[in-house]
C-alpha cells in the first residue's frame, strides 16, 4: 500500500492496474453524502469481499479491454429499519458518465450451489417482484459471488432517498454461506464510449 496525494491510498495490484480508495466520504465536488437514516448505520466500507471483487472485476475488464469505456463503483450496504440492506439512490456520477447497470452482489463461496435457492425482494420502495440471481457475463466478476441485476428496480427508485432489499433464502442455512455484507455495484458508461 502506498500513500498518495489528496488523502488517497493506492493498492498496486499488477503492473497494469492501480485502484485508489478515498479516505473520506466527500463527493466529486467536496460535498458530504446524505445519510440513509438519522441513526448510525452499520457499514463495512472496505471489506475483504469488496476489495477482492474490485480486483477481480477490474482485472477482467482489463483483459477484455473494457476499462477505457466503463467505470465500476462499489457501494457498501447500510442496515435498514427492518433488517434489510439499503443504499442511497443519490449516487454521484463523474463528468460525462451515465448509469448503465446496477447489481447487488451476495458474497458467497459456492455461488452456483446457492443460485436457485436465493431471491432478493425490494422492500423500499416496496416492489412485488422477487429478483433471481443473474446468469451469464456481466462487468462484475463471477468470483464476487451471486450477482443480481437490479438496474430496473433501482432506476424506478431514483425518486426515493434509498433502495432496500431483503434476502429471501429458500433454506435456513443461508446466513452461514454469506462471507460479508451484500454490496451494490454501479456500472457507468463514459459519454465518449456510448454503445450502439
Amino acid at each position: 500500500m502506498i500513500s498518495g496525494p489528496a488523502g488517497l491510498y493506492f493498492i498496486v495490484l499488477s503492473a497494469r492496474m492501480v485502484i485508489a480508495f478515498p479516505l473520506d466520504n466527500r463527493g466529486e465536488h467536496g460535498e458530504k453524502d446524505l445519510p440513509l437514516t438519522q441513526e448510525p448505520s452499520e457499514t463495512d466500507p472496505l471489506s475483504g469481499c469488496v476489495l477482492s471483487c474490485t480486483a477481480h472485476t477490474y482485472r477482467e475488464m482489463l483483459d477484455r479491454r473494457e476499462s477505457a469505456a466503463k467505470t465500476v463503483r462499489f457501494h457498501p450496504a447500510a442496515v435498514g429499519e427492518r433488517g434489510d440492506h439499503c443504499w442511497s439512490t443519490q449516487i454521484k456520477s463523474g463528468s460525462g458518465e451515465r448509469l448503465q447497470n446496477t447489481y447487488i452482489v451476495l458474497p458467497v463461496d459456492k455461488a452456483s450451489d446457492l443460485e436457485a435457492s436465493l431471491r432478493l425482494q425490494p422492500t423500499f420502495p416496496n416492489q412485488h417482484d422477487e429478483l433471481k440471481a443473474h446468469r451469464g457475463l456481466t462487468v462484475v466478476s463471477e468470483n464476487c459471488g451471486l450477482r443480481f441485476d437490479v438496474t430496473g428496480p433501482f432506476a424506478a427508485s431514483m425518486t426515493w432517498p434509498k433502495f432496500c432489499v431483503k434476502i429471501m433464502p429458500l433454506r435456513n442455512s443461508f446466513v452461514n454461506d454469506l462471507k460479508c455484507s451484500p454490496f451494490l455495484v454501479t456500472v457507468w458508461l463514459r459519454a465518449h464510449h456510448s454503445s450502439a
